[in-house]
């Protein structure tokens, strides 16, 4: 188990310094801790520590892997400076790695839920004040709950590794996520959806521009249902982003702690790249 560990520390460490360093980034001559450190912290507490990252530090100092653990303040100081492309360059090799290793063309679609707080404290909710953050309220149709938080729109291989993600608020519609997504698929890919990716207009415009089939369950009144067969293959590729999230959300505490709004969407996203390493190493 402690190889296991160390390995996947290790993976992640260079994984993020190779980037840093294709980007161009250098860190200050005068700084004993490297911003690949930094950007270990968060990715490493999603997979061990429930996203905490004082836990993190601690158990990275007393493994060896950072002499030098910047305290509290200084560190999220740090971990906010973090370039955004930095996270986005690592999460697209892995993407790339994912979609290689997906012979089968075929994807699947769905969004989660991540709550900011329960339903009976939204009224005093600091982070996100609900004057200020209504767009915050959706609906979960699958569990038919209402919450108060932000949605995560991921799309998986056949395997469960997610190639593309998108963190909206709650109200957003999963055909509206869909929308906001790059799509960076191969051409002739497979596309499998609920029932709330069922429209003909998408499927139609997502064939035309980027060869990608979108097969979404329907509902039962609908005048042109899909055939059996690929009822059965819809709903069996969908089980693995079903199970992704799963697993997503086992990284994740049942309360995300954070003090600034800027903090709880880093954590969201450490998060998913944290489940990505998970998937791309094992």
């Amino acid at each position: 188990m402690q190889d296991t560990i160390t390995e996947t520390v290790t993976t992640i460490y260079c994984v993020c310094a190779q980037v840093l360093e294709a980007m161009g980034f250098e860190d200050d001559p005068r700084s004993r801790v490297s911003e690949a450190e930094i950007m270990l912290v968060p990715l490493v507490s999603a997979l061990y520590h429930a996203s905490n990252h004082a836990k993190t530090r601690a158990f990275l100092k007393k493994a060896g892997f950072v002499k030098h653990p910047l305290g509290a303040s200084r560190f999220c100081r740090r971990l906010h400076r973090v370039p955004q492309g930095a996270w986005e360059w690592v999460f697209s090799l892995l993407s790339r790695l994912a979609i290689e290793q997906n012979p089968s063309g075929d994807y699947a679609i769905d969004s989660m839920p991540v709550l900011v707080c329960q339903n009976a404290r939204i009224q005093r909710c600091r982070l996100f004040p609900v004057e200020d953050n209504g767009a915050l309220r959706g609906k979960q149709a699958s569990k038919k709950r209402y919450f108060y938080g932000f949605k995560v729109h991921l799309i998986v291989t056949r395997g469960g590794a997610p190639v593309e993600f998108f963190i909206s608020e709650g109200s957003m519609h999963d055909l509206q996520g869909l929308r906001q997504m790059t799509l960076d698929l191969p051409a002739g890919s497979t596309l499998w959806g609920d029932k709330a990716y069922g429209s003909q207009n998408e499927q139609e415009f997502l064939q035309q521009v980027g060869d990608i089939r979108l097969i979404a369950l329907k509902r039962s009144n609908s005048k042109t249902p899909l055939p059996q067969c690929l009822v059965f293959l819809c709903q069996t590729i969908r089980q693995s982003v079903e199970t992704a999230f799963g697993e997503i959300t086992k990284c994740a505490p049942v309360h995300l702690h954070a003090v600034t709004p800027a903090g709880f969407l880093l954590k969201i996203q450490a998060t998913i790249l944290a489940y990505a390493f998970q998937k791309a190493l094992y």
